[in-house]
């Protein structure tokens, strides 16, 4: 699923997701057994969002290895304090940071989080 699609984010969406990176975990795992599979995600498209997935990716069997993250300065219009799409908030991704982490530990998923752009 392109990052573009969250925006339109629904419940089918995120099973979708969910049902697919489960296929594709469980054939590259059966590769070998230190091979590490996971997600990413940007905030950008909603906290609300990231929480359910993050709950929904902590029961499934096919649990990621990694959580990657995008963190970019930028938001939706009327999110965050913007102005034009950029974040005016001190601190932006040190707060995107302590909350992905905080959802992931309260969801029971402690896997690496990752920034990787």
């Amino acid at each position: 699923m392109g990052m573009g699609e969250w925006r339109n984010y629904s419940d089918e969406m995120i099973c979708r997701y969910l049902r697919d990176f489960a296929v594709l975990a469980e054939t590259v795992r059966g590769f070998g057994t230190n091979i590490k599979v996971g997600g990413g995600f940007s905030l950008r498209f909603g906290k609300e969002q990231f929480e359910e997935l993050i709950r929904r990716w902590a029961k499934i069997d096919q649990r990621p290895s990694f959580i990657s993250m995008y963190i970019y300065p930028y938001a939706r219009k009327n999110s965050d304090m913007c102005l034009n799409n950029h974040v005016m908030r001190d601190g932006y991704m040190k707060s995107c940071l302590e909350f992905a982490a905080e959802v992931m530990a309260r969801e029971g998923l402690n896997v690496r989080l990752t920034v990787t752009e």
